[in-house]
């Protein structure tokens, strides 16, 4: 019996251990199998992902993201104009006679490249051209001038992009002179011409440009004409209220900025006239921002005038002289008006840093002493140029008997008003 059962266990012991080994040789391949499988399934799980549509982010990791890194606000965007202006560009017989060249004239040779490169710093650049420059007329000095074509277009490449074309030369040469003048002008094309016009279309068109995101209205305005116009639209006359008040209200319901230029004032004369204040106050009250004044030929006071709705109106009431021949220290001594604008980025506009950069216009004369009006076409050695670095010519003038100090003191006494900073450069 014990021996029995002892070999019914040693069987059983067999068995299993035959079993045990038939089980460790089958695991082999179905491992296998199960791992293919295994690959089958998560490969198309993840390509059922991948056609999902994207899920929406997670919101708690949106927050989280914003409370670590803020967005940064929206920078508020300004932009700004600089507006430089010169008075009376007046091509006088000694002007024409020095810009004379072998093959026509260069006006641009009697200016320093020292004032060309200022003047043309500034984005706004307004000039008074004082007499018509109609190719089909002659060539004439004062008093009925008629200058060369060649004139406007030298105007053109100093800087000049807002001309005048309305004051008391206007009509020398006719509506001719008018309509040649402006032809010139249109085959420049600067940013606005005002003044005189070949219409009364011409006269009633608001001209507005823009610059730098600045809208700009521009009208100039003469008091006086020294010949009778051809036609009532030739030149814009302060004394047409009507046609004053049109313009600047229609200029002011679509621009930023209004510029008038006015040309207007008693000749050499440093004091403010009856007539000037009451077209300016006018100017003002329908809205205009700055008034450029031009005619006297020599400095009068800079003001801020309140309009009839509490506007103010920075005025000039006169710039001086630019370009010119003229006799008397006070019509040589001038300077280039400035003017900040700036606009922010809720649209409100303001006008601010009143500055001026005194110039001289230098010539002597032909036998090397001061004035002598009888040697009126004996002037020489033209140049027009800003006032710091002129000391060695203002020398050669014996008749002026002057310094760039005394001038800068002169100028800031003109000015009467201590806004105005008076520049050595710009």
């Amino acid at each position: 019996m014990k021996r029995y059962i002892k070999k019914q266990t040693r069987y059983k012991s067999l068995t299993s251990a035959k079993k045990s080994r038939a089980s460790k040789s089958l695991s082999r391949p179905a491992l296998t199998i199960l791992a293919f499988v295994s690959l089958i399934f998560l490969g198309a799980l993840f390509m059922a992902n991948k056609n999902k549509p994207n899920s929406p982010p997670d919101t708690n990791q949106i927050n989280e993201a914003s409370r670590q890194e803020p967005p940064k606000a929206a920078e508020s965007k300004t932009s700004s104009l600089d507006l430089a202006a010169v008075g009376d560009m007046l091509p006088h017989e000694t002007i024409t006679q020095s810009a004379k060249t072998g093959s026509g004239y260069d006006y641009l040779s009697l200016i320093s490249p020292e004032l060309q490169a200022s003047f043309k710093k500034a984005d706004l650049r307004f000039c008074n051209q004082e007499a018509p420059s109609a190719a089909s007329l002659g060539v004439r000095g004062y008093p009925a001038f008629n200058a060369p074509a060649q004139f406007p277009k030298d105007l053109s490449k100093f800087g000049c992009n807002i001309i005048s074309t309305g004051n008391n030369h206007s009509s020398d040469g006719g509506q001719t002179g008018i309509n040649g003048t402006l032809e010139e002008w249109d085959s420049l094309s600067p940013l606005a011409v005002s003044g005189s016009n070949r219409s009364q279309q011409e006269a009633d068109k608001l001209q507005i440009f823009e610059k730098n995101g600045i809208k700009i209205g521009f009208v100039a305005f003469s008091q006086d004409s020294n010949s009778s116009p051809a036609n009532t639209y030739s030149v814009n006359r302060l004394s047409n209220t009507k046609l004053l008040e049109s313009q600047i209200k229609g200029l002011k319901s679509a621009a930023d900025v209004v510029i008038v230029s006015a040309h207007w004032g008693t000749e050499d004369s440093h004091t403010v006239d009856s007539l000037q204040k009451k077209y300016a106050q006018q100017i003002a009250d329908f809205g205009a921002d700055i008034i450029l004044g031009s005619g006297p030929h020599v400095w009068q006071p800079y003001t801020e005038l309140t309009g009839s709705t509490g506007n103010k109106t920075h005025t000039w009431y006169s710039i001086g002289n630019g370009l010119n021949s003229q006799t008397k220290a006070d019509q040589l001594f001038s300077g280039v008006a400035l003017l900040k604008l700036t606009k922010s980025a809720e649209g409100k506009v303001e006008i601010s840093s009143p500055r001026v950069l005194p110039t001289y216009m230098h010539y002597t004369w032909s036998n090397g002493v001061g004035l002598a009006q009888s040697q009126l076409l004996g002037r020489r050695d033209l140049k027009w140029m800003t006032l710091v670095g002129s000391d060695a010519l203002i020398s050669d003038r014996n008749d002026f008997q002057t310094t760039v100090p005394q001038q800068f003191d002169k100028l800031k006494k003109y000015l009467e008003n201590d806004k105005v900073e008076l520049l050595q450069a710009y």
